[in-house]
């Protein structure tokens, strides 16, 4: 969380005008900071167009919040709705709409035990999951064909480390 004070703002390299935290000790860490953070809404952006479209060759009309939902259910098998809003980043409400259309089309179904919902794939979705796991797998690792195996994963052993400090408190 944020919580240094910021100044007016400080120019950096190439007369751009970034502001600056009282952190800072020059301009380079936060440019750093700042242009990973760019560079990953970006890919973001365009991975979700992508595989939007890689979806779409599907003939069962998944899209990628339930395509993501689904994966997660499918390798967390009586999970319930709260992990799965806090593991996925999303509001409860949002989990909801999607077990709703997932369960819907029956790839999910739902067990009660106590005052909890567990969630399982079906067989329908667990073999949805199993085909378009592989050729999303393929398709993901083309996203990255600049990397070789070495540098894939140590953007993997990164990127995890980013998420262990800020996605899991």
């Amino acid at each position: 969380m944020f919580s240094g004070k910021l100044f007016i703002t400080k120019p950096c390299a190439y007369n751009e005008v970034r502001t600056m935290t009282s952190r800072e000790s020059g301009c380079e860490n936060f440019n750093h900071a700042l242009n990973i953070y760019q560079s990953l809404v970006r890919l973001y952006r365009r991975n979700l167009q992508d595989t939007s479209q890689a979806l779409a060759n599907f003939s069962c009309q998944i899209n990628v919040p339930q395509f993501d939902l689904l994966s997660y259910i499918c390798e967390h098998p009586a999970t319930n709705q709260q992990k799965i809003a806090i593991q996925l980043c999303v509001t409860k409400g949002n989990v909801s709409q999607l077990l709703h259309k997932l369960e819907e089309n029956g790839y999910i179904k739902k067990e009660v035990q106590g005052r909890s919902h567990l969630l399982f794939p079906t067989s329908k979705g667990e073999e949805l999951y199993q085909e378009i796991a592989y050729d999303l797998s393929n398709f993901q690792r083309s996203f990255f064909n600049a990397l070789d195996n070495e540098e894939l994963a140590t953007l993997d052993q990164l990127l995890a480390k980013v998420c262990q400090d800020h996605l899991n408190k």
